[in-house]
């Protein structure tokens, strides 16, 4: 690797580090950057593949010092209220 300068240098991979370095890439004017991350690029990992498969990363080598942190591991699930629950938030806000 050869070494090269950069003005911006986002530290850690992960969820917001990623985030901020595309947003500095897409800018108008590009600014040299670096995004540095001490894990493996999980891509093409069978693991990261499904949200079962990725039960498994759990205490693994992807366990957060990856390319996209903890978003790695993150179920990708949602739980639903019972009706009871959307009454009682309702009433709770005065929003019949």
């Amino acid at each position: 690797m050869e070494p090269s300068t950069a003005d911006s240098i986002v530290v850690g991979g992960g969820l917001t580090g990623c985030v901020i370095a595309s947003s500095l890439a897409r800018s108008a004017s590009p600014p040299p950057a670096a995004l540095l991350e001490a894990g493996p690029n999980p891509s093409g990992d069978p693991g990261t593949d499904t949200i079962l498969a990725g039960l498994g990363l759990l205490g693994g080598k992807l366990d957060y010092a990856t390319l996209g942190g903890g978003s790695i591991l993150n179920f990708g699930d949602w739980l639903q209220a019972d009706a009871k629950g959307y009454d009682h938030w309702s009433k709770a806000v005065g929003d019949e």
